[in-house]
C-alpha cells in the first residue's frame, strides 16, 4: 500500500458550482462503444466487442450505462437538482478528502481531476447521506478514469468518517499494474487488385508493449480511415472494433475491421456561397486535378489555403456522397465570407515626441482576388506621413507575393528634417514554416536638412531581408524567438554624385516563460546595425543610426543617443541596442513589467563596446485587450546628461515594447 496523502481544503459558506468535463478521459465515453469486454480470466468465450466496465466490477446505483459518461454534480445529479440539496437553515456538512494507496504523481493527479469530492469541497452537501452518495459516485468515476489510462485491474473503495469534524472522505485507490497492448490486428475488406500499402497497427499509431490507453485506441479509427482516404478510398468505414482485456497477462488485444469502399478519382469542385470573392481565385488554390486518384488529405490542404487568405469566416471542404459510373467523386467547398474592409485608428503618447495617431483603411479583397490594399496616414510630434501598400498573393507561384509600397512624408526628429517620397516593389516568399525572405527594388527622393545645411538625394536601393518568427503568440509572446536580418545596398545614380553605401541591421528577440502558466516571462532583444562604404556625414542623415526612445533605450529622448554636436546628435554608422524585460501577468487583464535597456550609436562601422553606451531602467503597466496589451512605461536615464536628458520619460502605446 502506498503512503497516505491528506489535504485540508478551506470550506466556504457560499456554494461554488463546478462542472467536471471528462472529454476523452472516461473510457466508455471515448468512442469505444458497442458491446462488452471479454474477461479472459473469468469468461473464456469468444471475445466481445467494445469496452465496458470490467465484468468483476459491480456497478454503483448511479453508475452510467456503457458508452455514457458518468454524471457529475453539474449534469443533473440528485446533489444539484434535489430539493434536499437546498438548506434554508444554511447548515452544511464540511469535509476533507484523503487518498490512500497511491503516491504523488500522474495517477494521483488524474484521480483528483475527476473527483467531485475534491472539486466541490467548497460546496459541501446538506446531509451526511448526500456526502456518502457523492463519495460512492466518485469511486465509480475513479475506476473508469483508471481504466482509461490502462489500469484495468484497479480497485477503489470509499469511506466517510462522520466521527471527525470536519468529516473525512477517504478513498483507498489501488491502481495495480498498467495493462499493455499485446496484439493489434487491422483487417481490411474491399481492396481487390490494388497496389497500395494497407493500413497497419503503425498506421493506427499503436504498437505492442505500449500502455493500453483508451484515447489512443479511440483515435486509431480516424487514423486508419485517413490512410485509406489518402489512397483513393474516401468512403471507407470501421465496421467493427474488438477490444479484449486479458487480466491474467495484464494485456489488451485489439482488432479493427475496415471496409475500404469503392476506389475513386477527383471529380468536379463545387463552390457554394461565394459573394464577392472571385471563383477563379478560389479554384487557383486547388491542389489536385480532375481525374487524379482521390486523396482526402488534399481536402484539408485546400481548406487550409482558403483559411490563410483571411477572406472567409468559415471553410468546409467535403467529399460528395456517391462515386459516379466513371469513378469520379465530386468535392464541395462550403465557405462563408468575412467582411473584407477594415477601418482602424490608434494613438500614442510619449513625453519626448508628444501625442501621435494613425488611421488606416484596408480592403483584403481588392479586385475580388484576395489582394490587400492598405492606405494609412500618421501624424506625430515629429512628422506627418502617408502610406500606401498593395499586396498581391501567389504572384507567379504559390507562397510568393508581390508587395508594392508608397510613402510620402516629412520627418523632423531631433537632429534633422527630411522631406521624402519613397517607392518600392518587392517579391516576398515563404521559405518554409515561419521562414520568409524578401528582395526588391526601391527609390527614395529626399531633401534632408541638418544643422542649416540642405542636401538633395535620389537613392536607388536593393533591399534584401530574411526573417523567422518562432514565437508562440503574435500579440503577446511567452515563448520562442524572432530573427530579422536586413541588408540594403544604396546608390545615388546622378552624374554629380558617386555616393554608395551598404546598410545592415540584425535583430534577435527571445521569450522564455518562468512558470507553466506563462504569467512570468523573461524577454530580451538585441539589435546590431552597420553602415559601410561611405563616410558618416556623406550618408543621408535619415539613413544613419540613432538610439533612444520608447522602441530603443527607454529613459532617453527619441534619437538623442549617438555622436553629438553640442546638444544634438548627427547620427552614427553603427548601432547597438540591448533590452531585457521581466513581465508579470496578474490575470487576464492586468500586468506589470520591469525593464533594463542599454545602447547607443557610434561613428565607426561597427559598435564600440568601450564607447558611449548608456543605460536606462524603469517599470511598466499592461492592460490586456483582444487586440494586444496597452502599454504604459516610465523609463529613467541611469547616465543622465545635463541639459539633454529629462529626469524620466513616459511612453504610452498599444503592444509590447518588443
Amino acid at each position: 500500500m502506498g503512503k497516505l496523502i491528506s489535504r485540508r481544503i478551506p470550506v466556504s459558506g457560499t456554494p461554488v458550482w463546478i462542472a467536471l468535463v471528462g472529454l476523452g478521459l472516461l473510457l466508455p465515453a471515448a468512442g469505444l462503444q458497442g458491446g462488452s469486454v471479454a474477461d479472459a480470466t473469468r469468461r473464456p468465450a469468444a471475445p466481445a466487442r467494445g469496452l465496458e466496465p470490467d465484468a468483476s466490477h459491480k456497478a454503483a446505483p448511479n453508475e452510467p450505462a456503457p458508452g455514457v459518461a458518468a454524471p457529475s454534480a453539474a449534469a443533473g445529479s440528485l446533489e444539484e437538482d434535489s430539493p434536499e440539496w437546498k438548506d434554508d437553515s444554511g447548515l452544511k456538512v464540511p469535509y476533507e478528502v484523503q487518498f490512500a494507496g497511491i503516491s504523488e504523481g500522474p495517477v494521483l493527479s488524474l484521480v483528483r481531476s475527476v473527483c467531485d469530492s475534491v472539486a466541490l469541497v467548497e460546496s459541501p452537501p446538506a446531509t451526511l447521506s448526500l456526502l456518502k452518495q457523492r463519495a460512492v459516485r466518485d469511486s465509480s468515476v475513479i475506476r473508469k478514469a483508471l481504466r482509461s489510462r490502462g489500469y484495468y485491474g484497479g480497485a477503489v473503495t470509499s469511506d466517510v468518517d462522520s466521527s471527525r469534524q470536519p468529516h473525512r472522505v477517504r478513498f483507498e485507490v489501488t491502481p495495480g499494474r498498467q495493462y499493455l497492448l499485446r496484439s493489434i490486428q487491422v483487417r481490411t475488406q474491399g481492396v481487390v487488385g490494388e497496389a497500395f500499402p494497407l493500413p497497419t497497427a503503425a498506421t493506427a499509431g499503436l504498437a505492442k508493449g505500449q500502455p493500453a490507453l483508451s484515447a489512443d485506441i479511440a483515435s486509431a479509427d480516424d487514423k486508419l480511415l485517413q490512410h485509406l482516404g489518402k489512397y483513393a478510398h474516401p468512403q471507407s468505414a470501421v465496421t467493427d472494433r474488438q477490444v479484449r482485456v486479458i487480466h491474467a497477462d495484464h494485456a489488451v488485444d485489439v482488432i479493427f475491421d475496415l471496409e475500404a469502399g469503392p476506389a475513386a478519382r477527383f471529380g468536379e469542385l463545387r463552390i457554394e456561397t461565394l459573394v464577392e470573392v472571385d471563383e477563379a481565385f478560389v479554384r487557383a488554390k486547388v491542389p489536385w486535378k480532375v481525374g487524379e486518384p482521390f486523396d482526402t488529405s488534399q481536402l484539408r490542404v485546400l481548406a487550409s489555403r482558403l483559411t490563410a487568405t483571411h477572406l472567409f469566416g468559415s471553410v468546409r471542404v467535403v467529399a460528395g456522397e456517391q462515386v459516379d459510373d466513371q469513378g469520379l467523386l465530386p468535392v464541395i467547398a462550403l465557405v462563408s465570407e468575412r467582411r473584407h474592409r477594415t477601418l482602424e485608428a490608434s494613438g500614442t503618447f510619449t513625453t519626448d515626441v508628444g501625442a501621435g495617431g494613425r488611421v488606416s483603411w484596408q480592403n483584403r479583397n481588392h479586385g475580388g482576388t484576395g489582394q490587400q490594399l492598405t492606405m494609412a496616414t500618421e501624424l506625430t510630434g515629429i512628422g506627418f506621413n502617408v502610406f500606401g501598400n498593395l499586396r498581391k498573393p501567389d504572384f507567379g507561384r504559390r507562397k510568393q507575393h508581390l508587395v508594392l509600397d508608397l510613402k510620402i512624408g516629412e520627418d523632423s526628429p531631433l537632429g534633422f528634417t527630411s522631406r521624402n517620397v519613397g517607392l518600392s516593389a518587392q517579391i516576398e516568399r515563404n521559405l518554409g514554416t515561419r521562414h520568409w525572405a524578401r528582395v526588391g527594388l526601391g527609390l527614395k527622393v529626399s531633401e534632408v536638412e541638418q544643422f542649416g545645411v540642405t542636401d538633395d538625394f535620389a537613392m536607388i536601393s536593393l533591399p534584401l531581408e530574411y526573417w523567422h518568427d518562432n514565437s508562440n503568440n503574435l500579440l503577446d509572446p511567452t515563448g520562442g524567438y524572432k530573427v530579422d536580418l536586413k541588408v540594403t545596398p544604396f546608390l545615388d545614380p546622378r552624374g554629380d554624385s558617386d555616393l554608395s553605401f551598404l546598410k545592415t541591421l540584425a535583430r534577435l528577440t527571445a521569450y522564455h516563460s518562468l512558470d507553466e502558466e506563462g504569467s512570468l516571462v523573461l524577454a530580451g532583444r538585441t539589435s546590431v546595425g552597420s553602415l559601410s562604404g561611405a563616410s558618416r556625414l556623406d550618408i543621408p542623415a535619415d539613413e544613419r543610426f540613432f538610439a533612444g526612445g520608447g522602441g530603443s533605450v527607454r529613459g532617453y529622448g527619441f534619437n538623442t543617443l549617438g555622436p553629438n554636436d553640442g546638444l544634438q546628435t548627427r547620427g552614427g554608422r553603427s548601432l547597438l541596442e540591448l533590452s531585457l524585460e521581466l513581465r508579470y501577468k496578474f490575470n487576464d487583464t492586468f500586468g506589470l513589467v520591469g525593464f533594463f535597456d542599454g545602447g547607443g550609436a557610434f561613428t565607426a562601422e561597427l559598435p564600440d563596446l568601450d564607447g558611449d553606451i548608456r543605460y536606462g531602467a524603469g517599470v511598466g503597466f499592461r492592460y490586456y485587450t483582444p487586440i494586444g496589451p496597452v502599454r504604459i512605461d516610465v523609463g529613467f536615464p541611469l547616465d543622465k546628461r545635463t541639459g539633454i536628458d529629462s529626469d524620466y520619460e513616459l511612453y504610452f502605446s498599444v503592444g509590447q515594447a518588443f
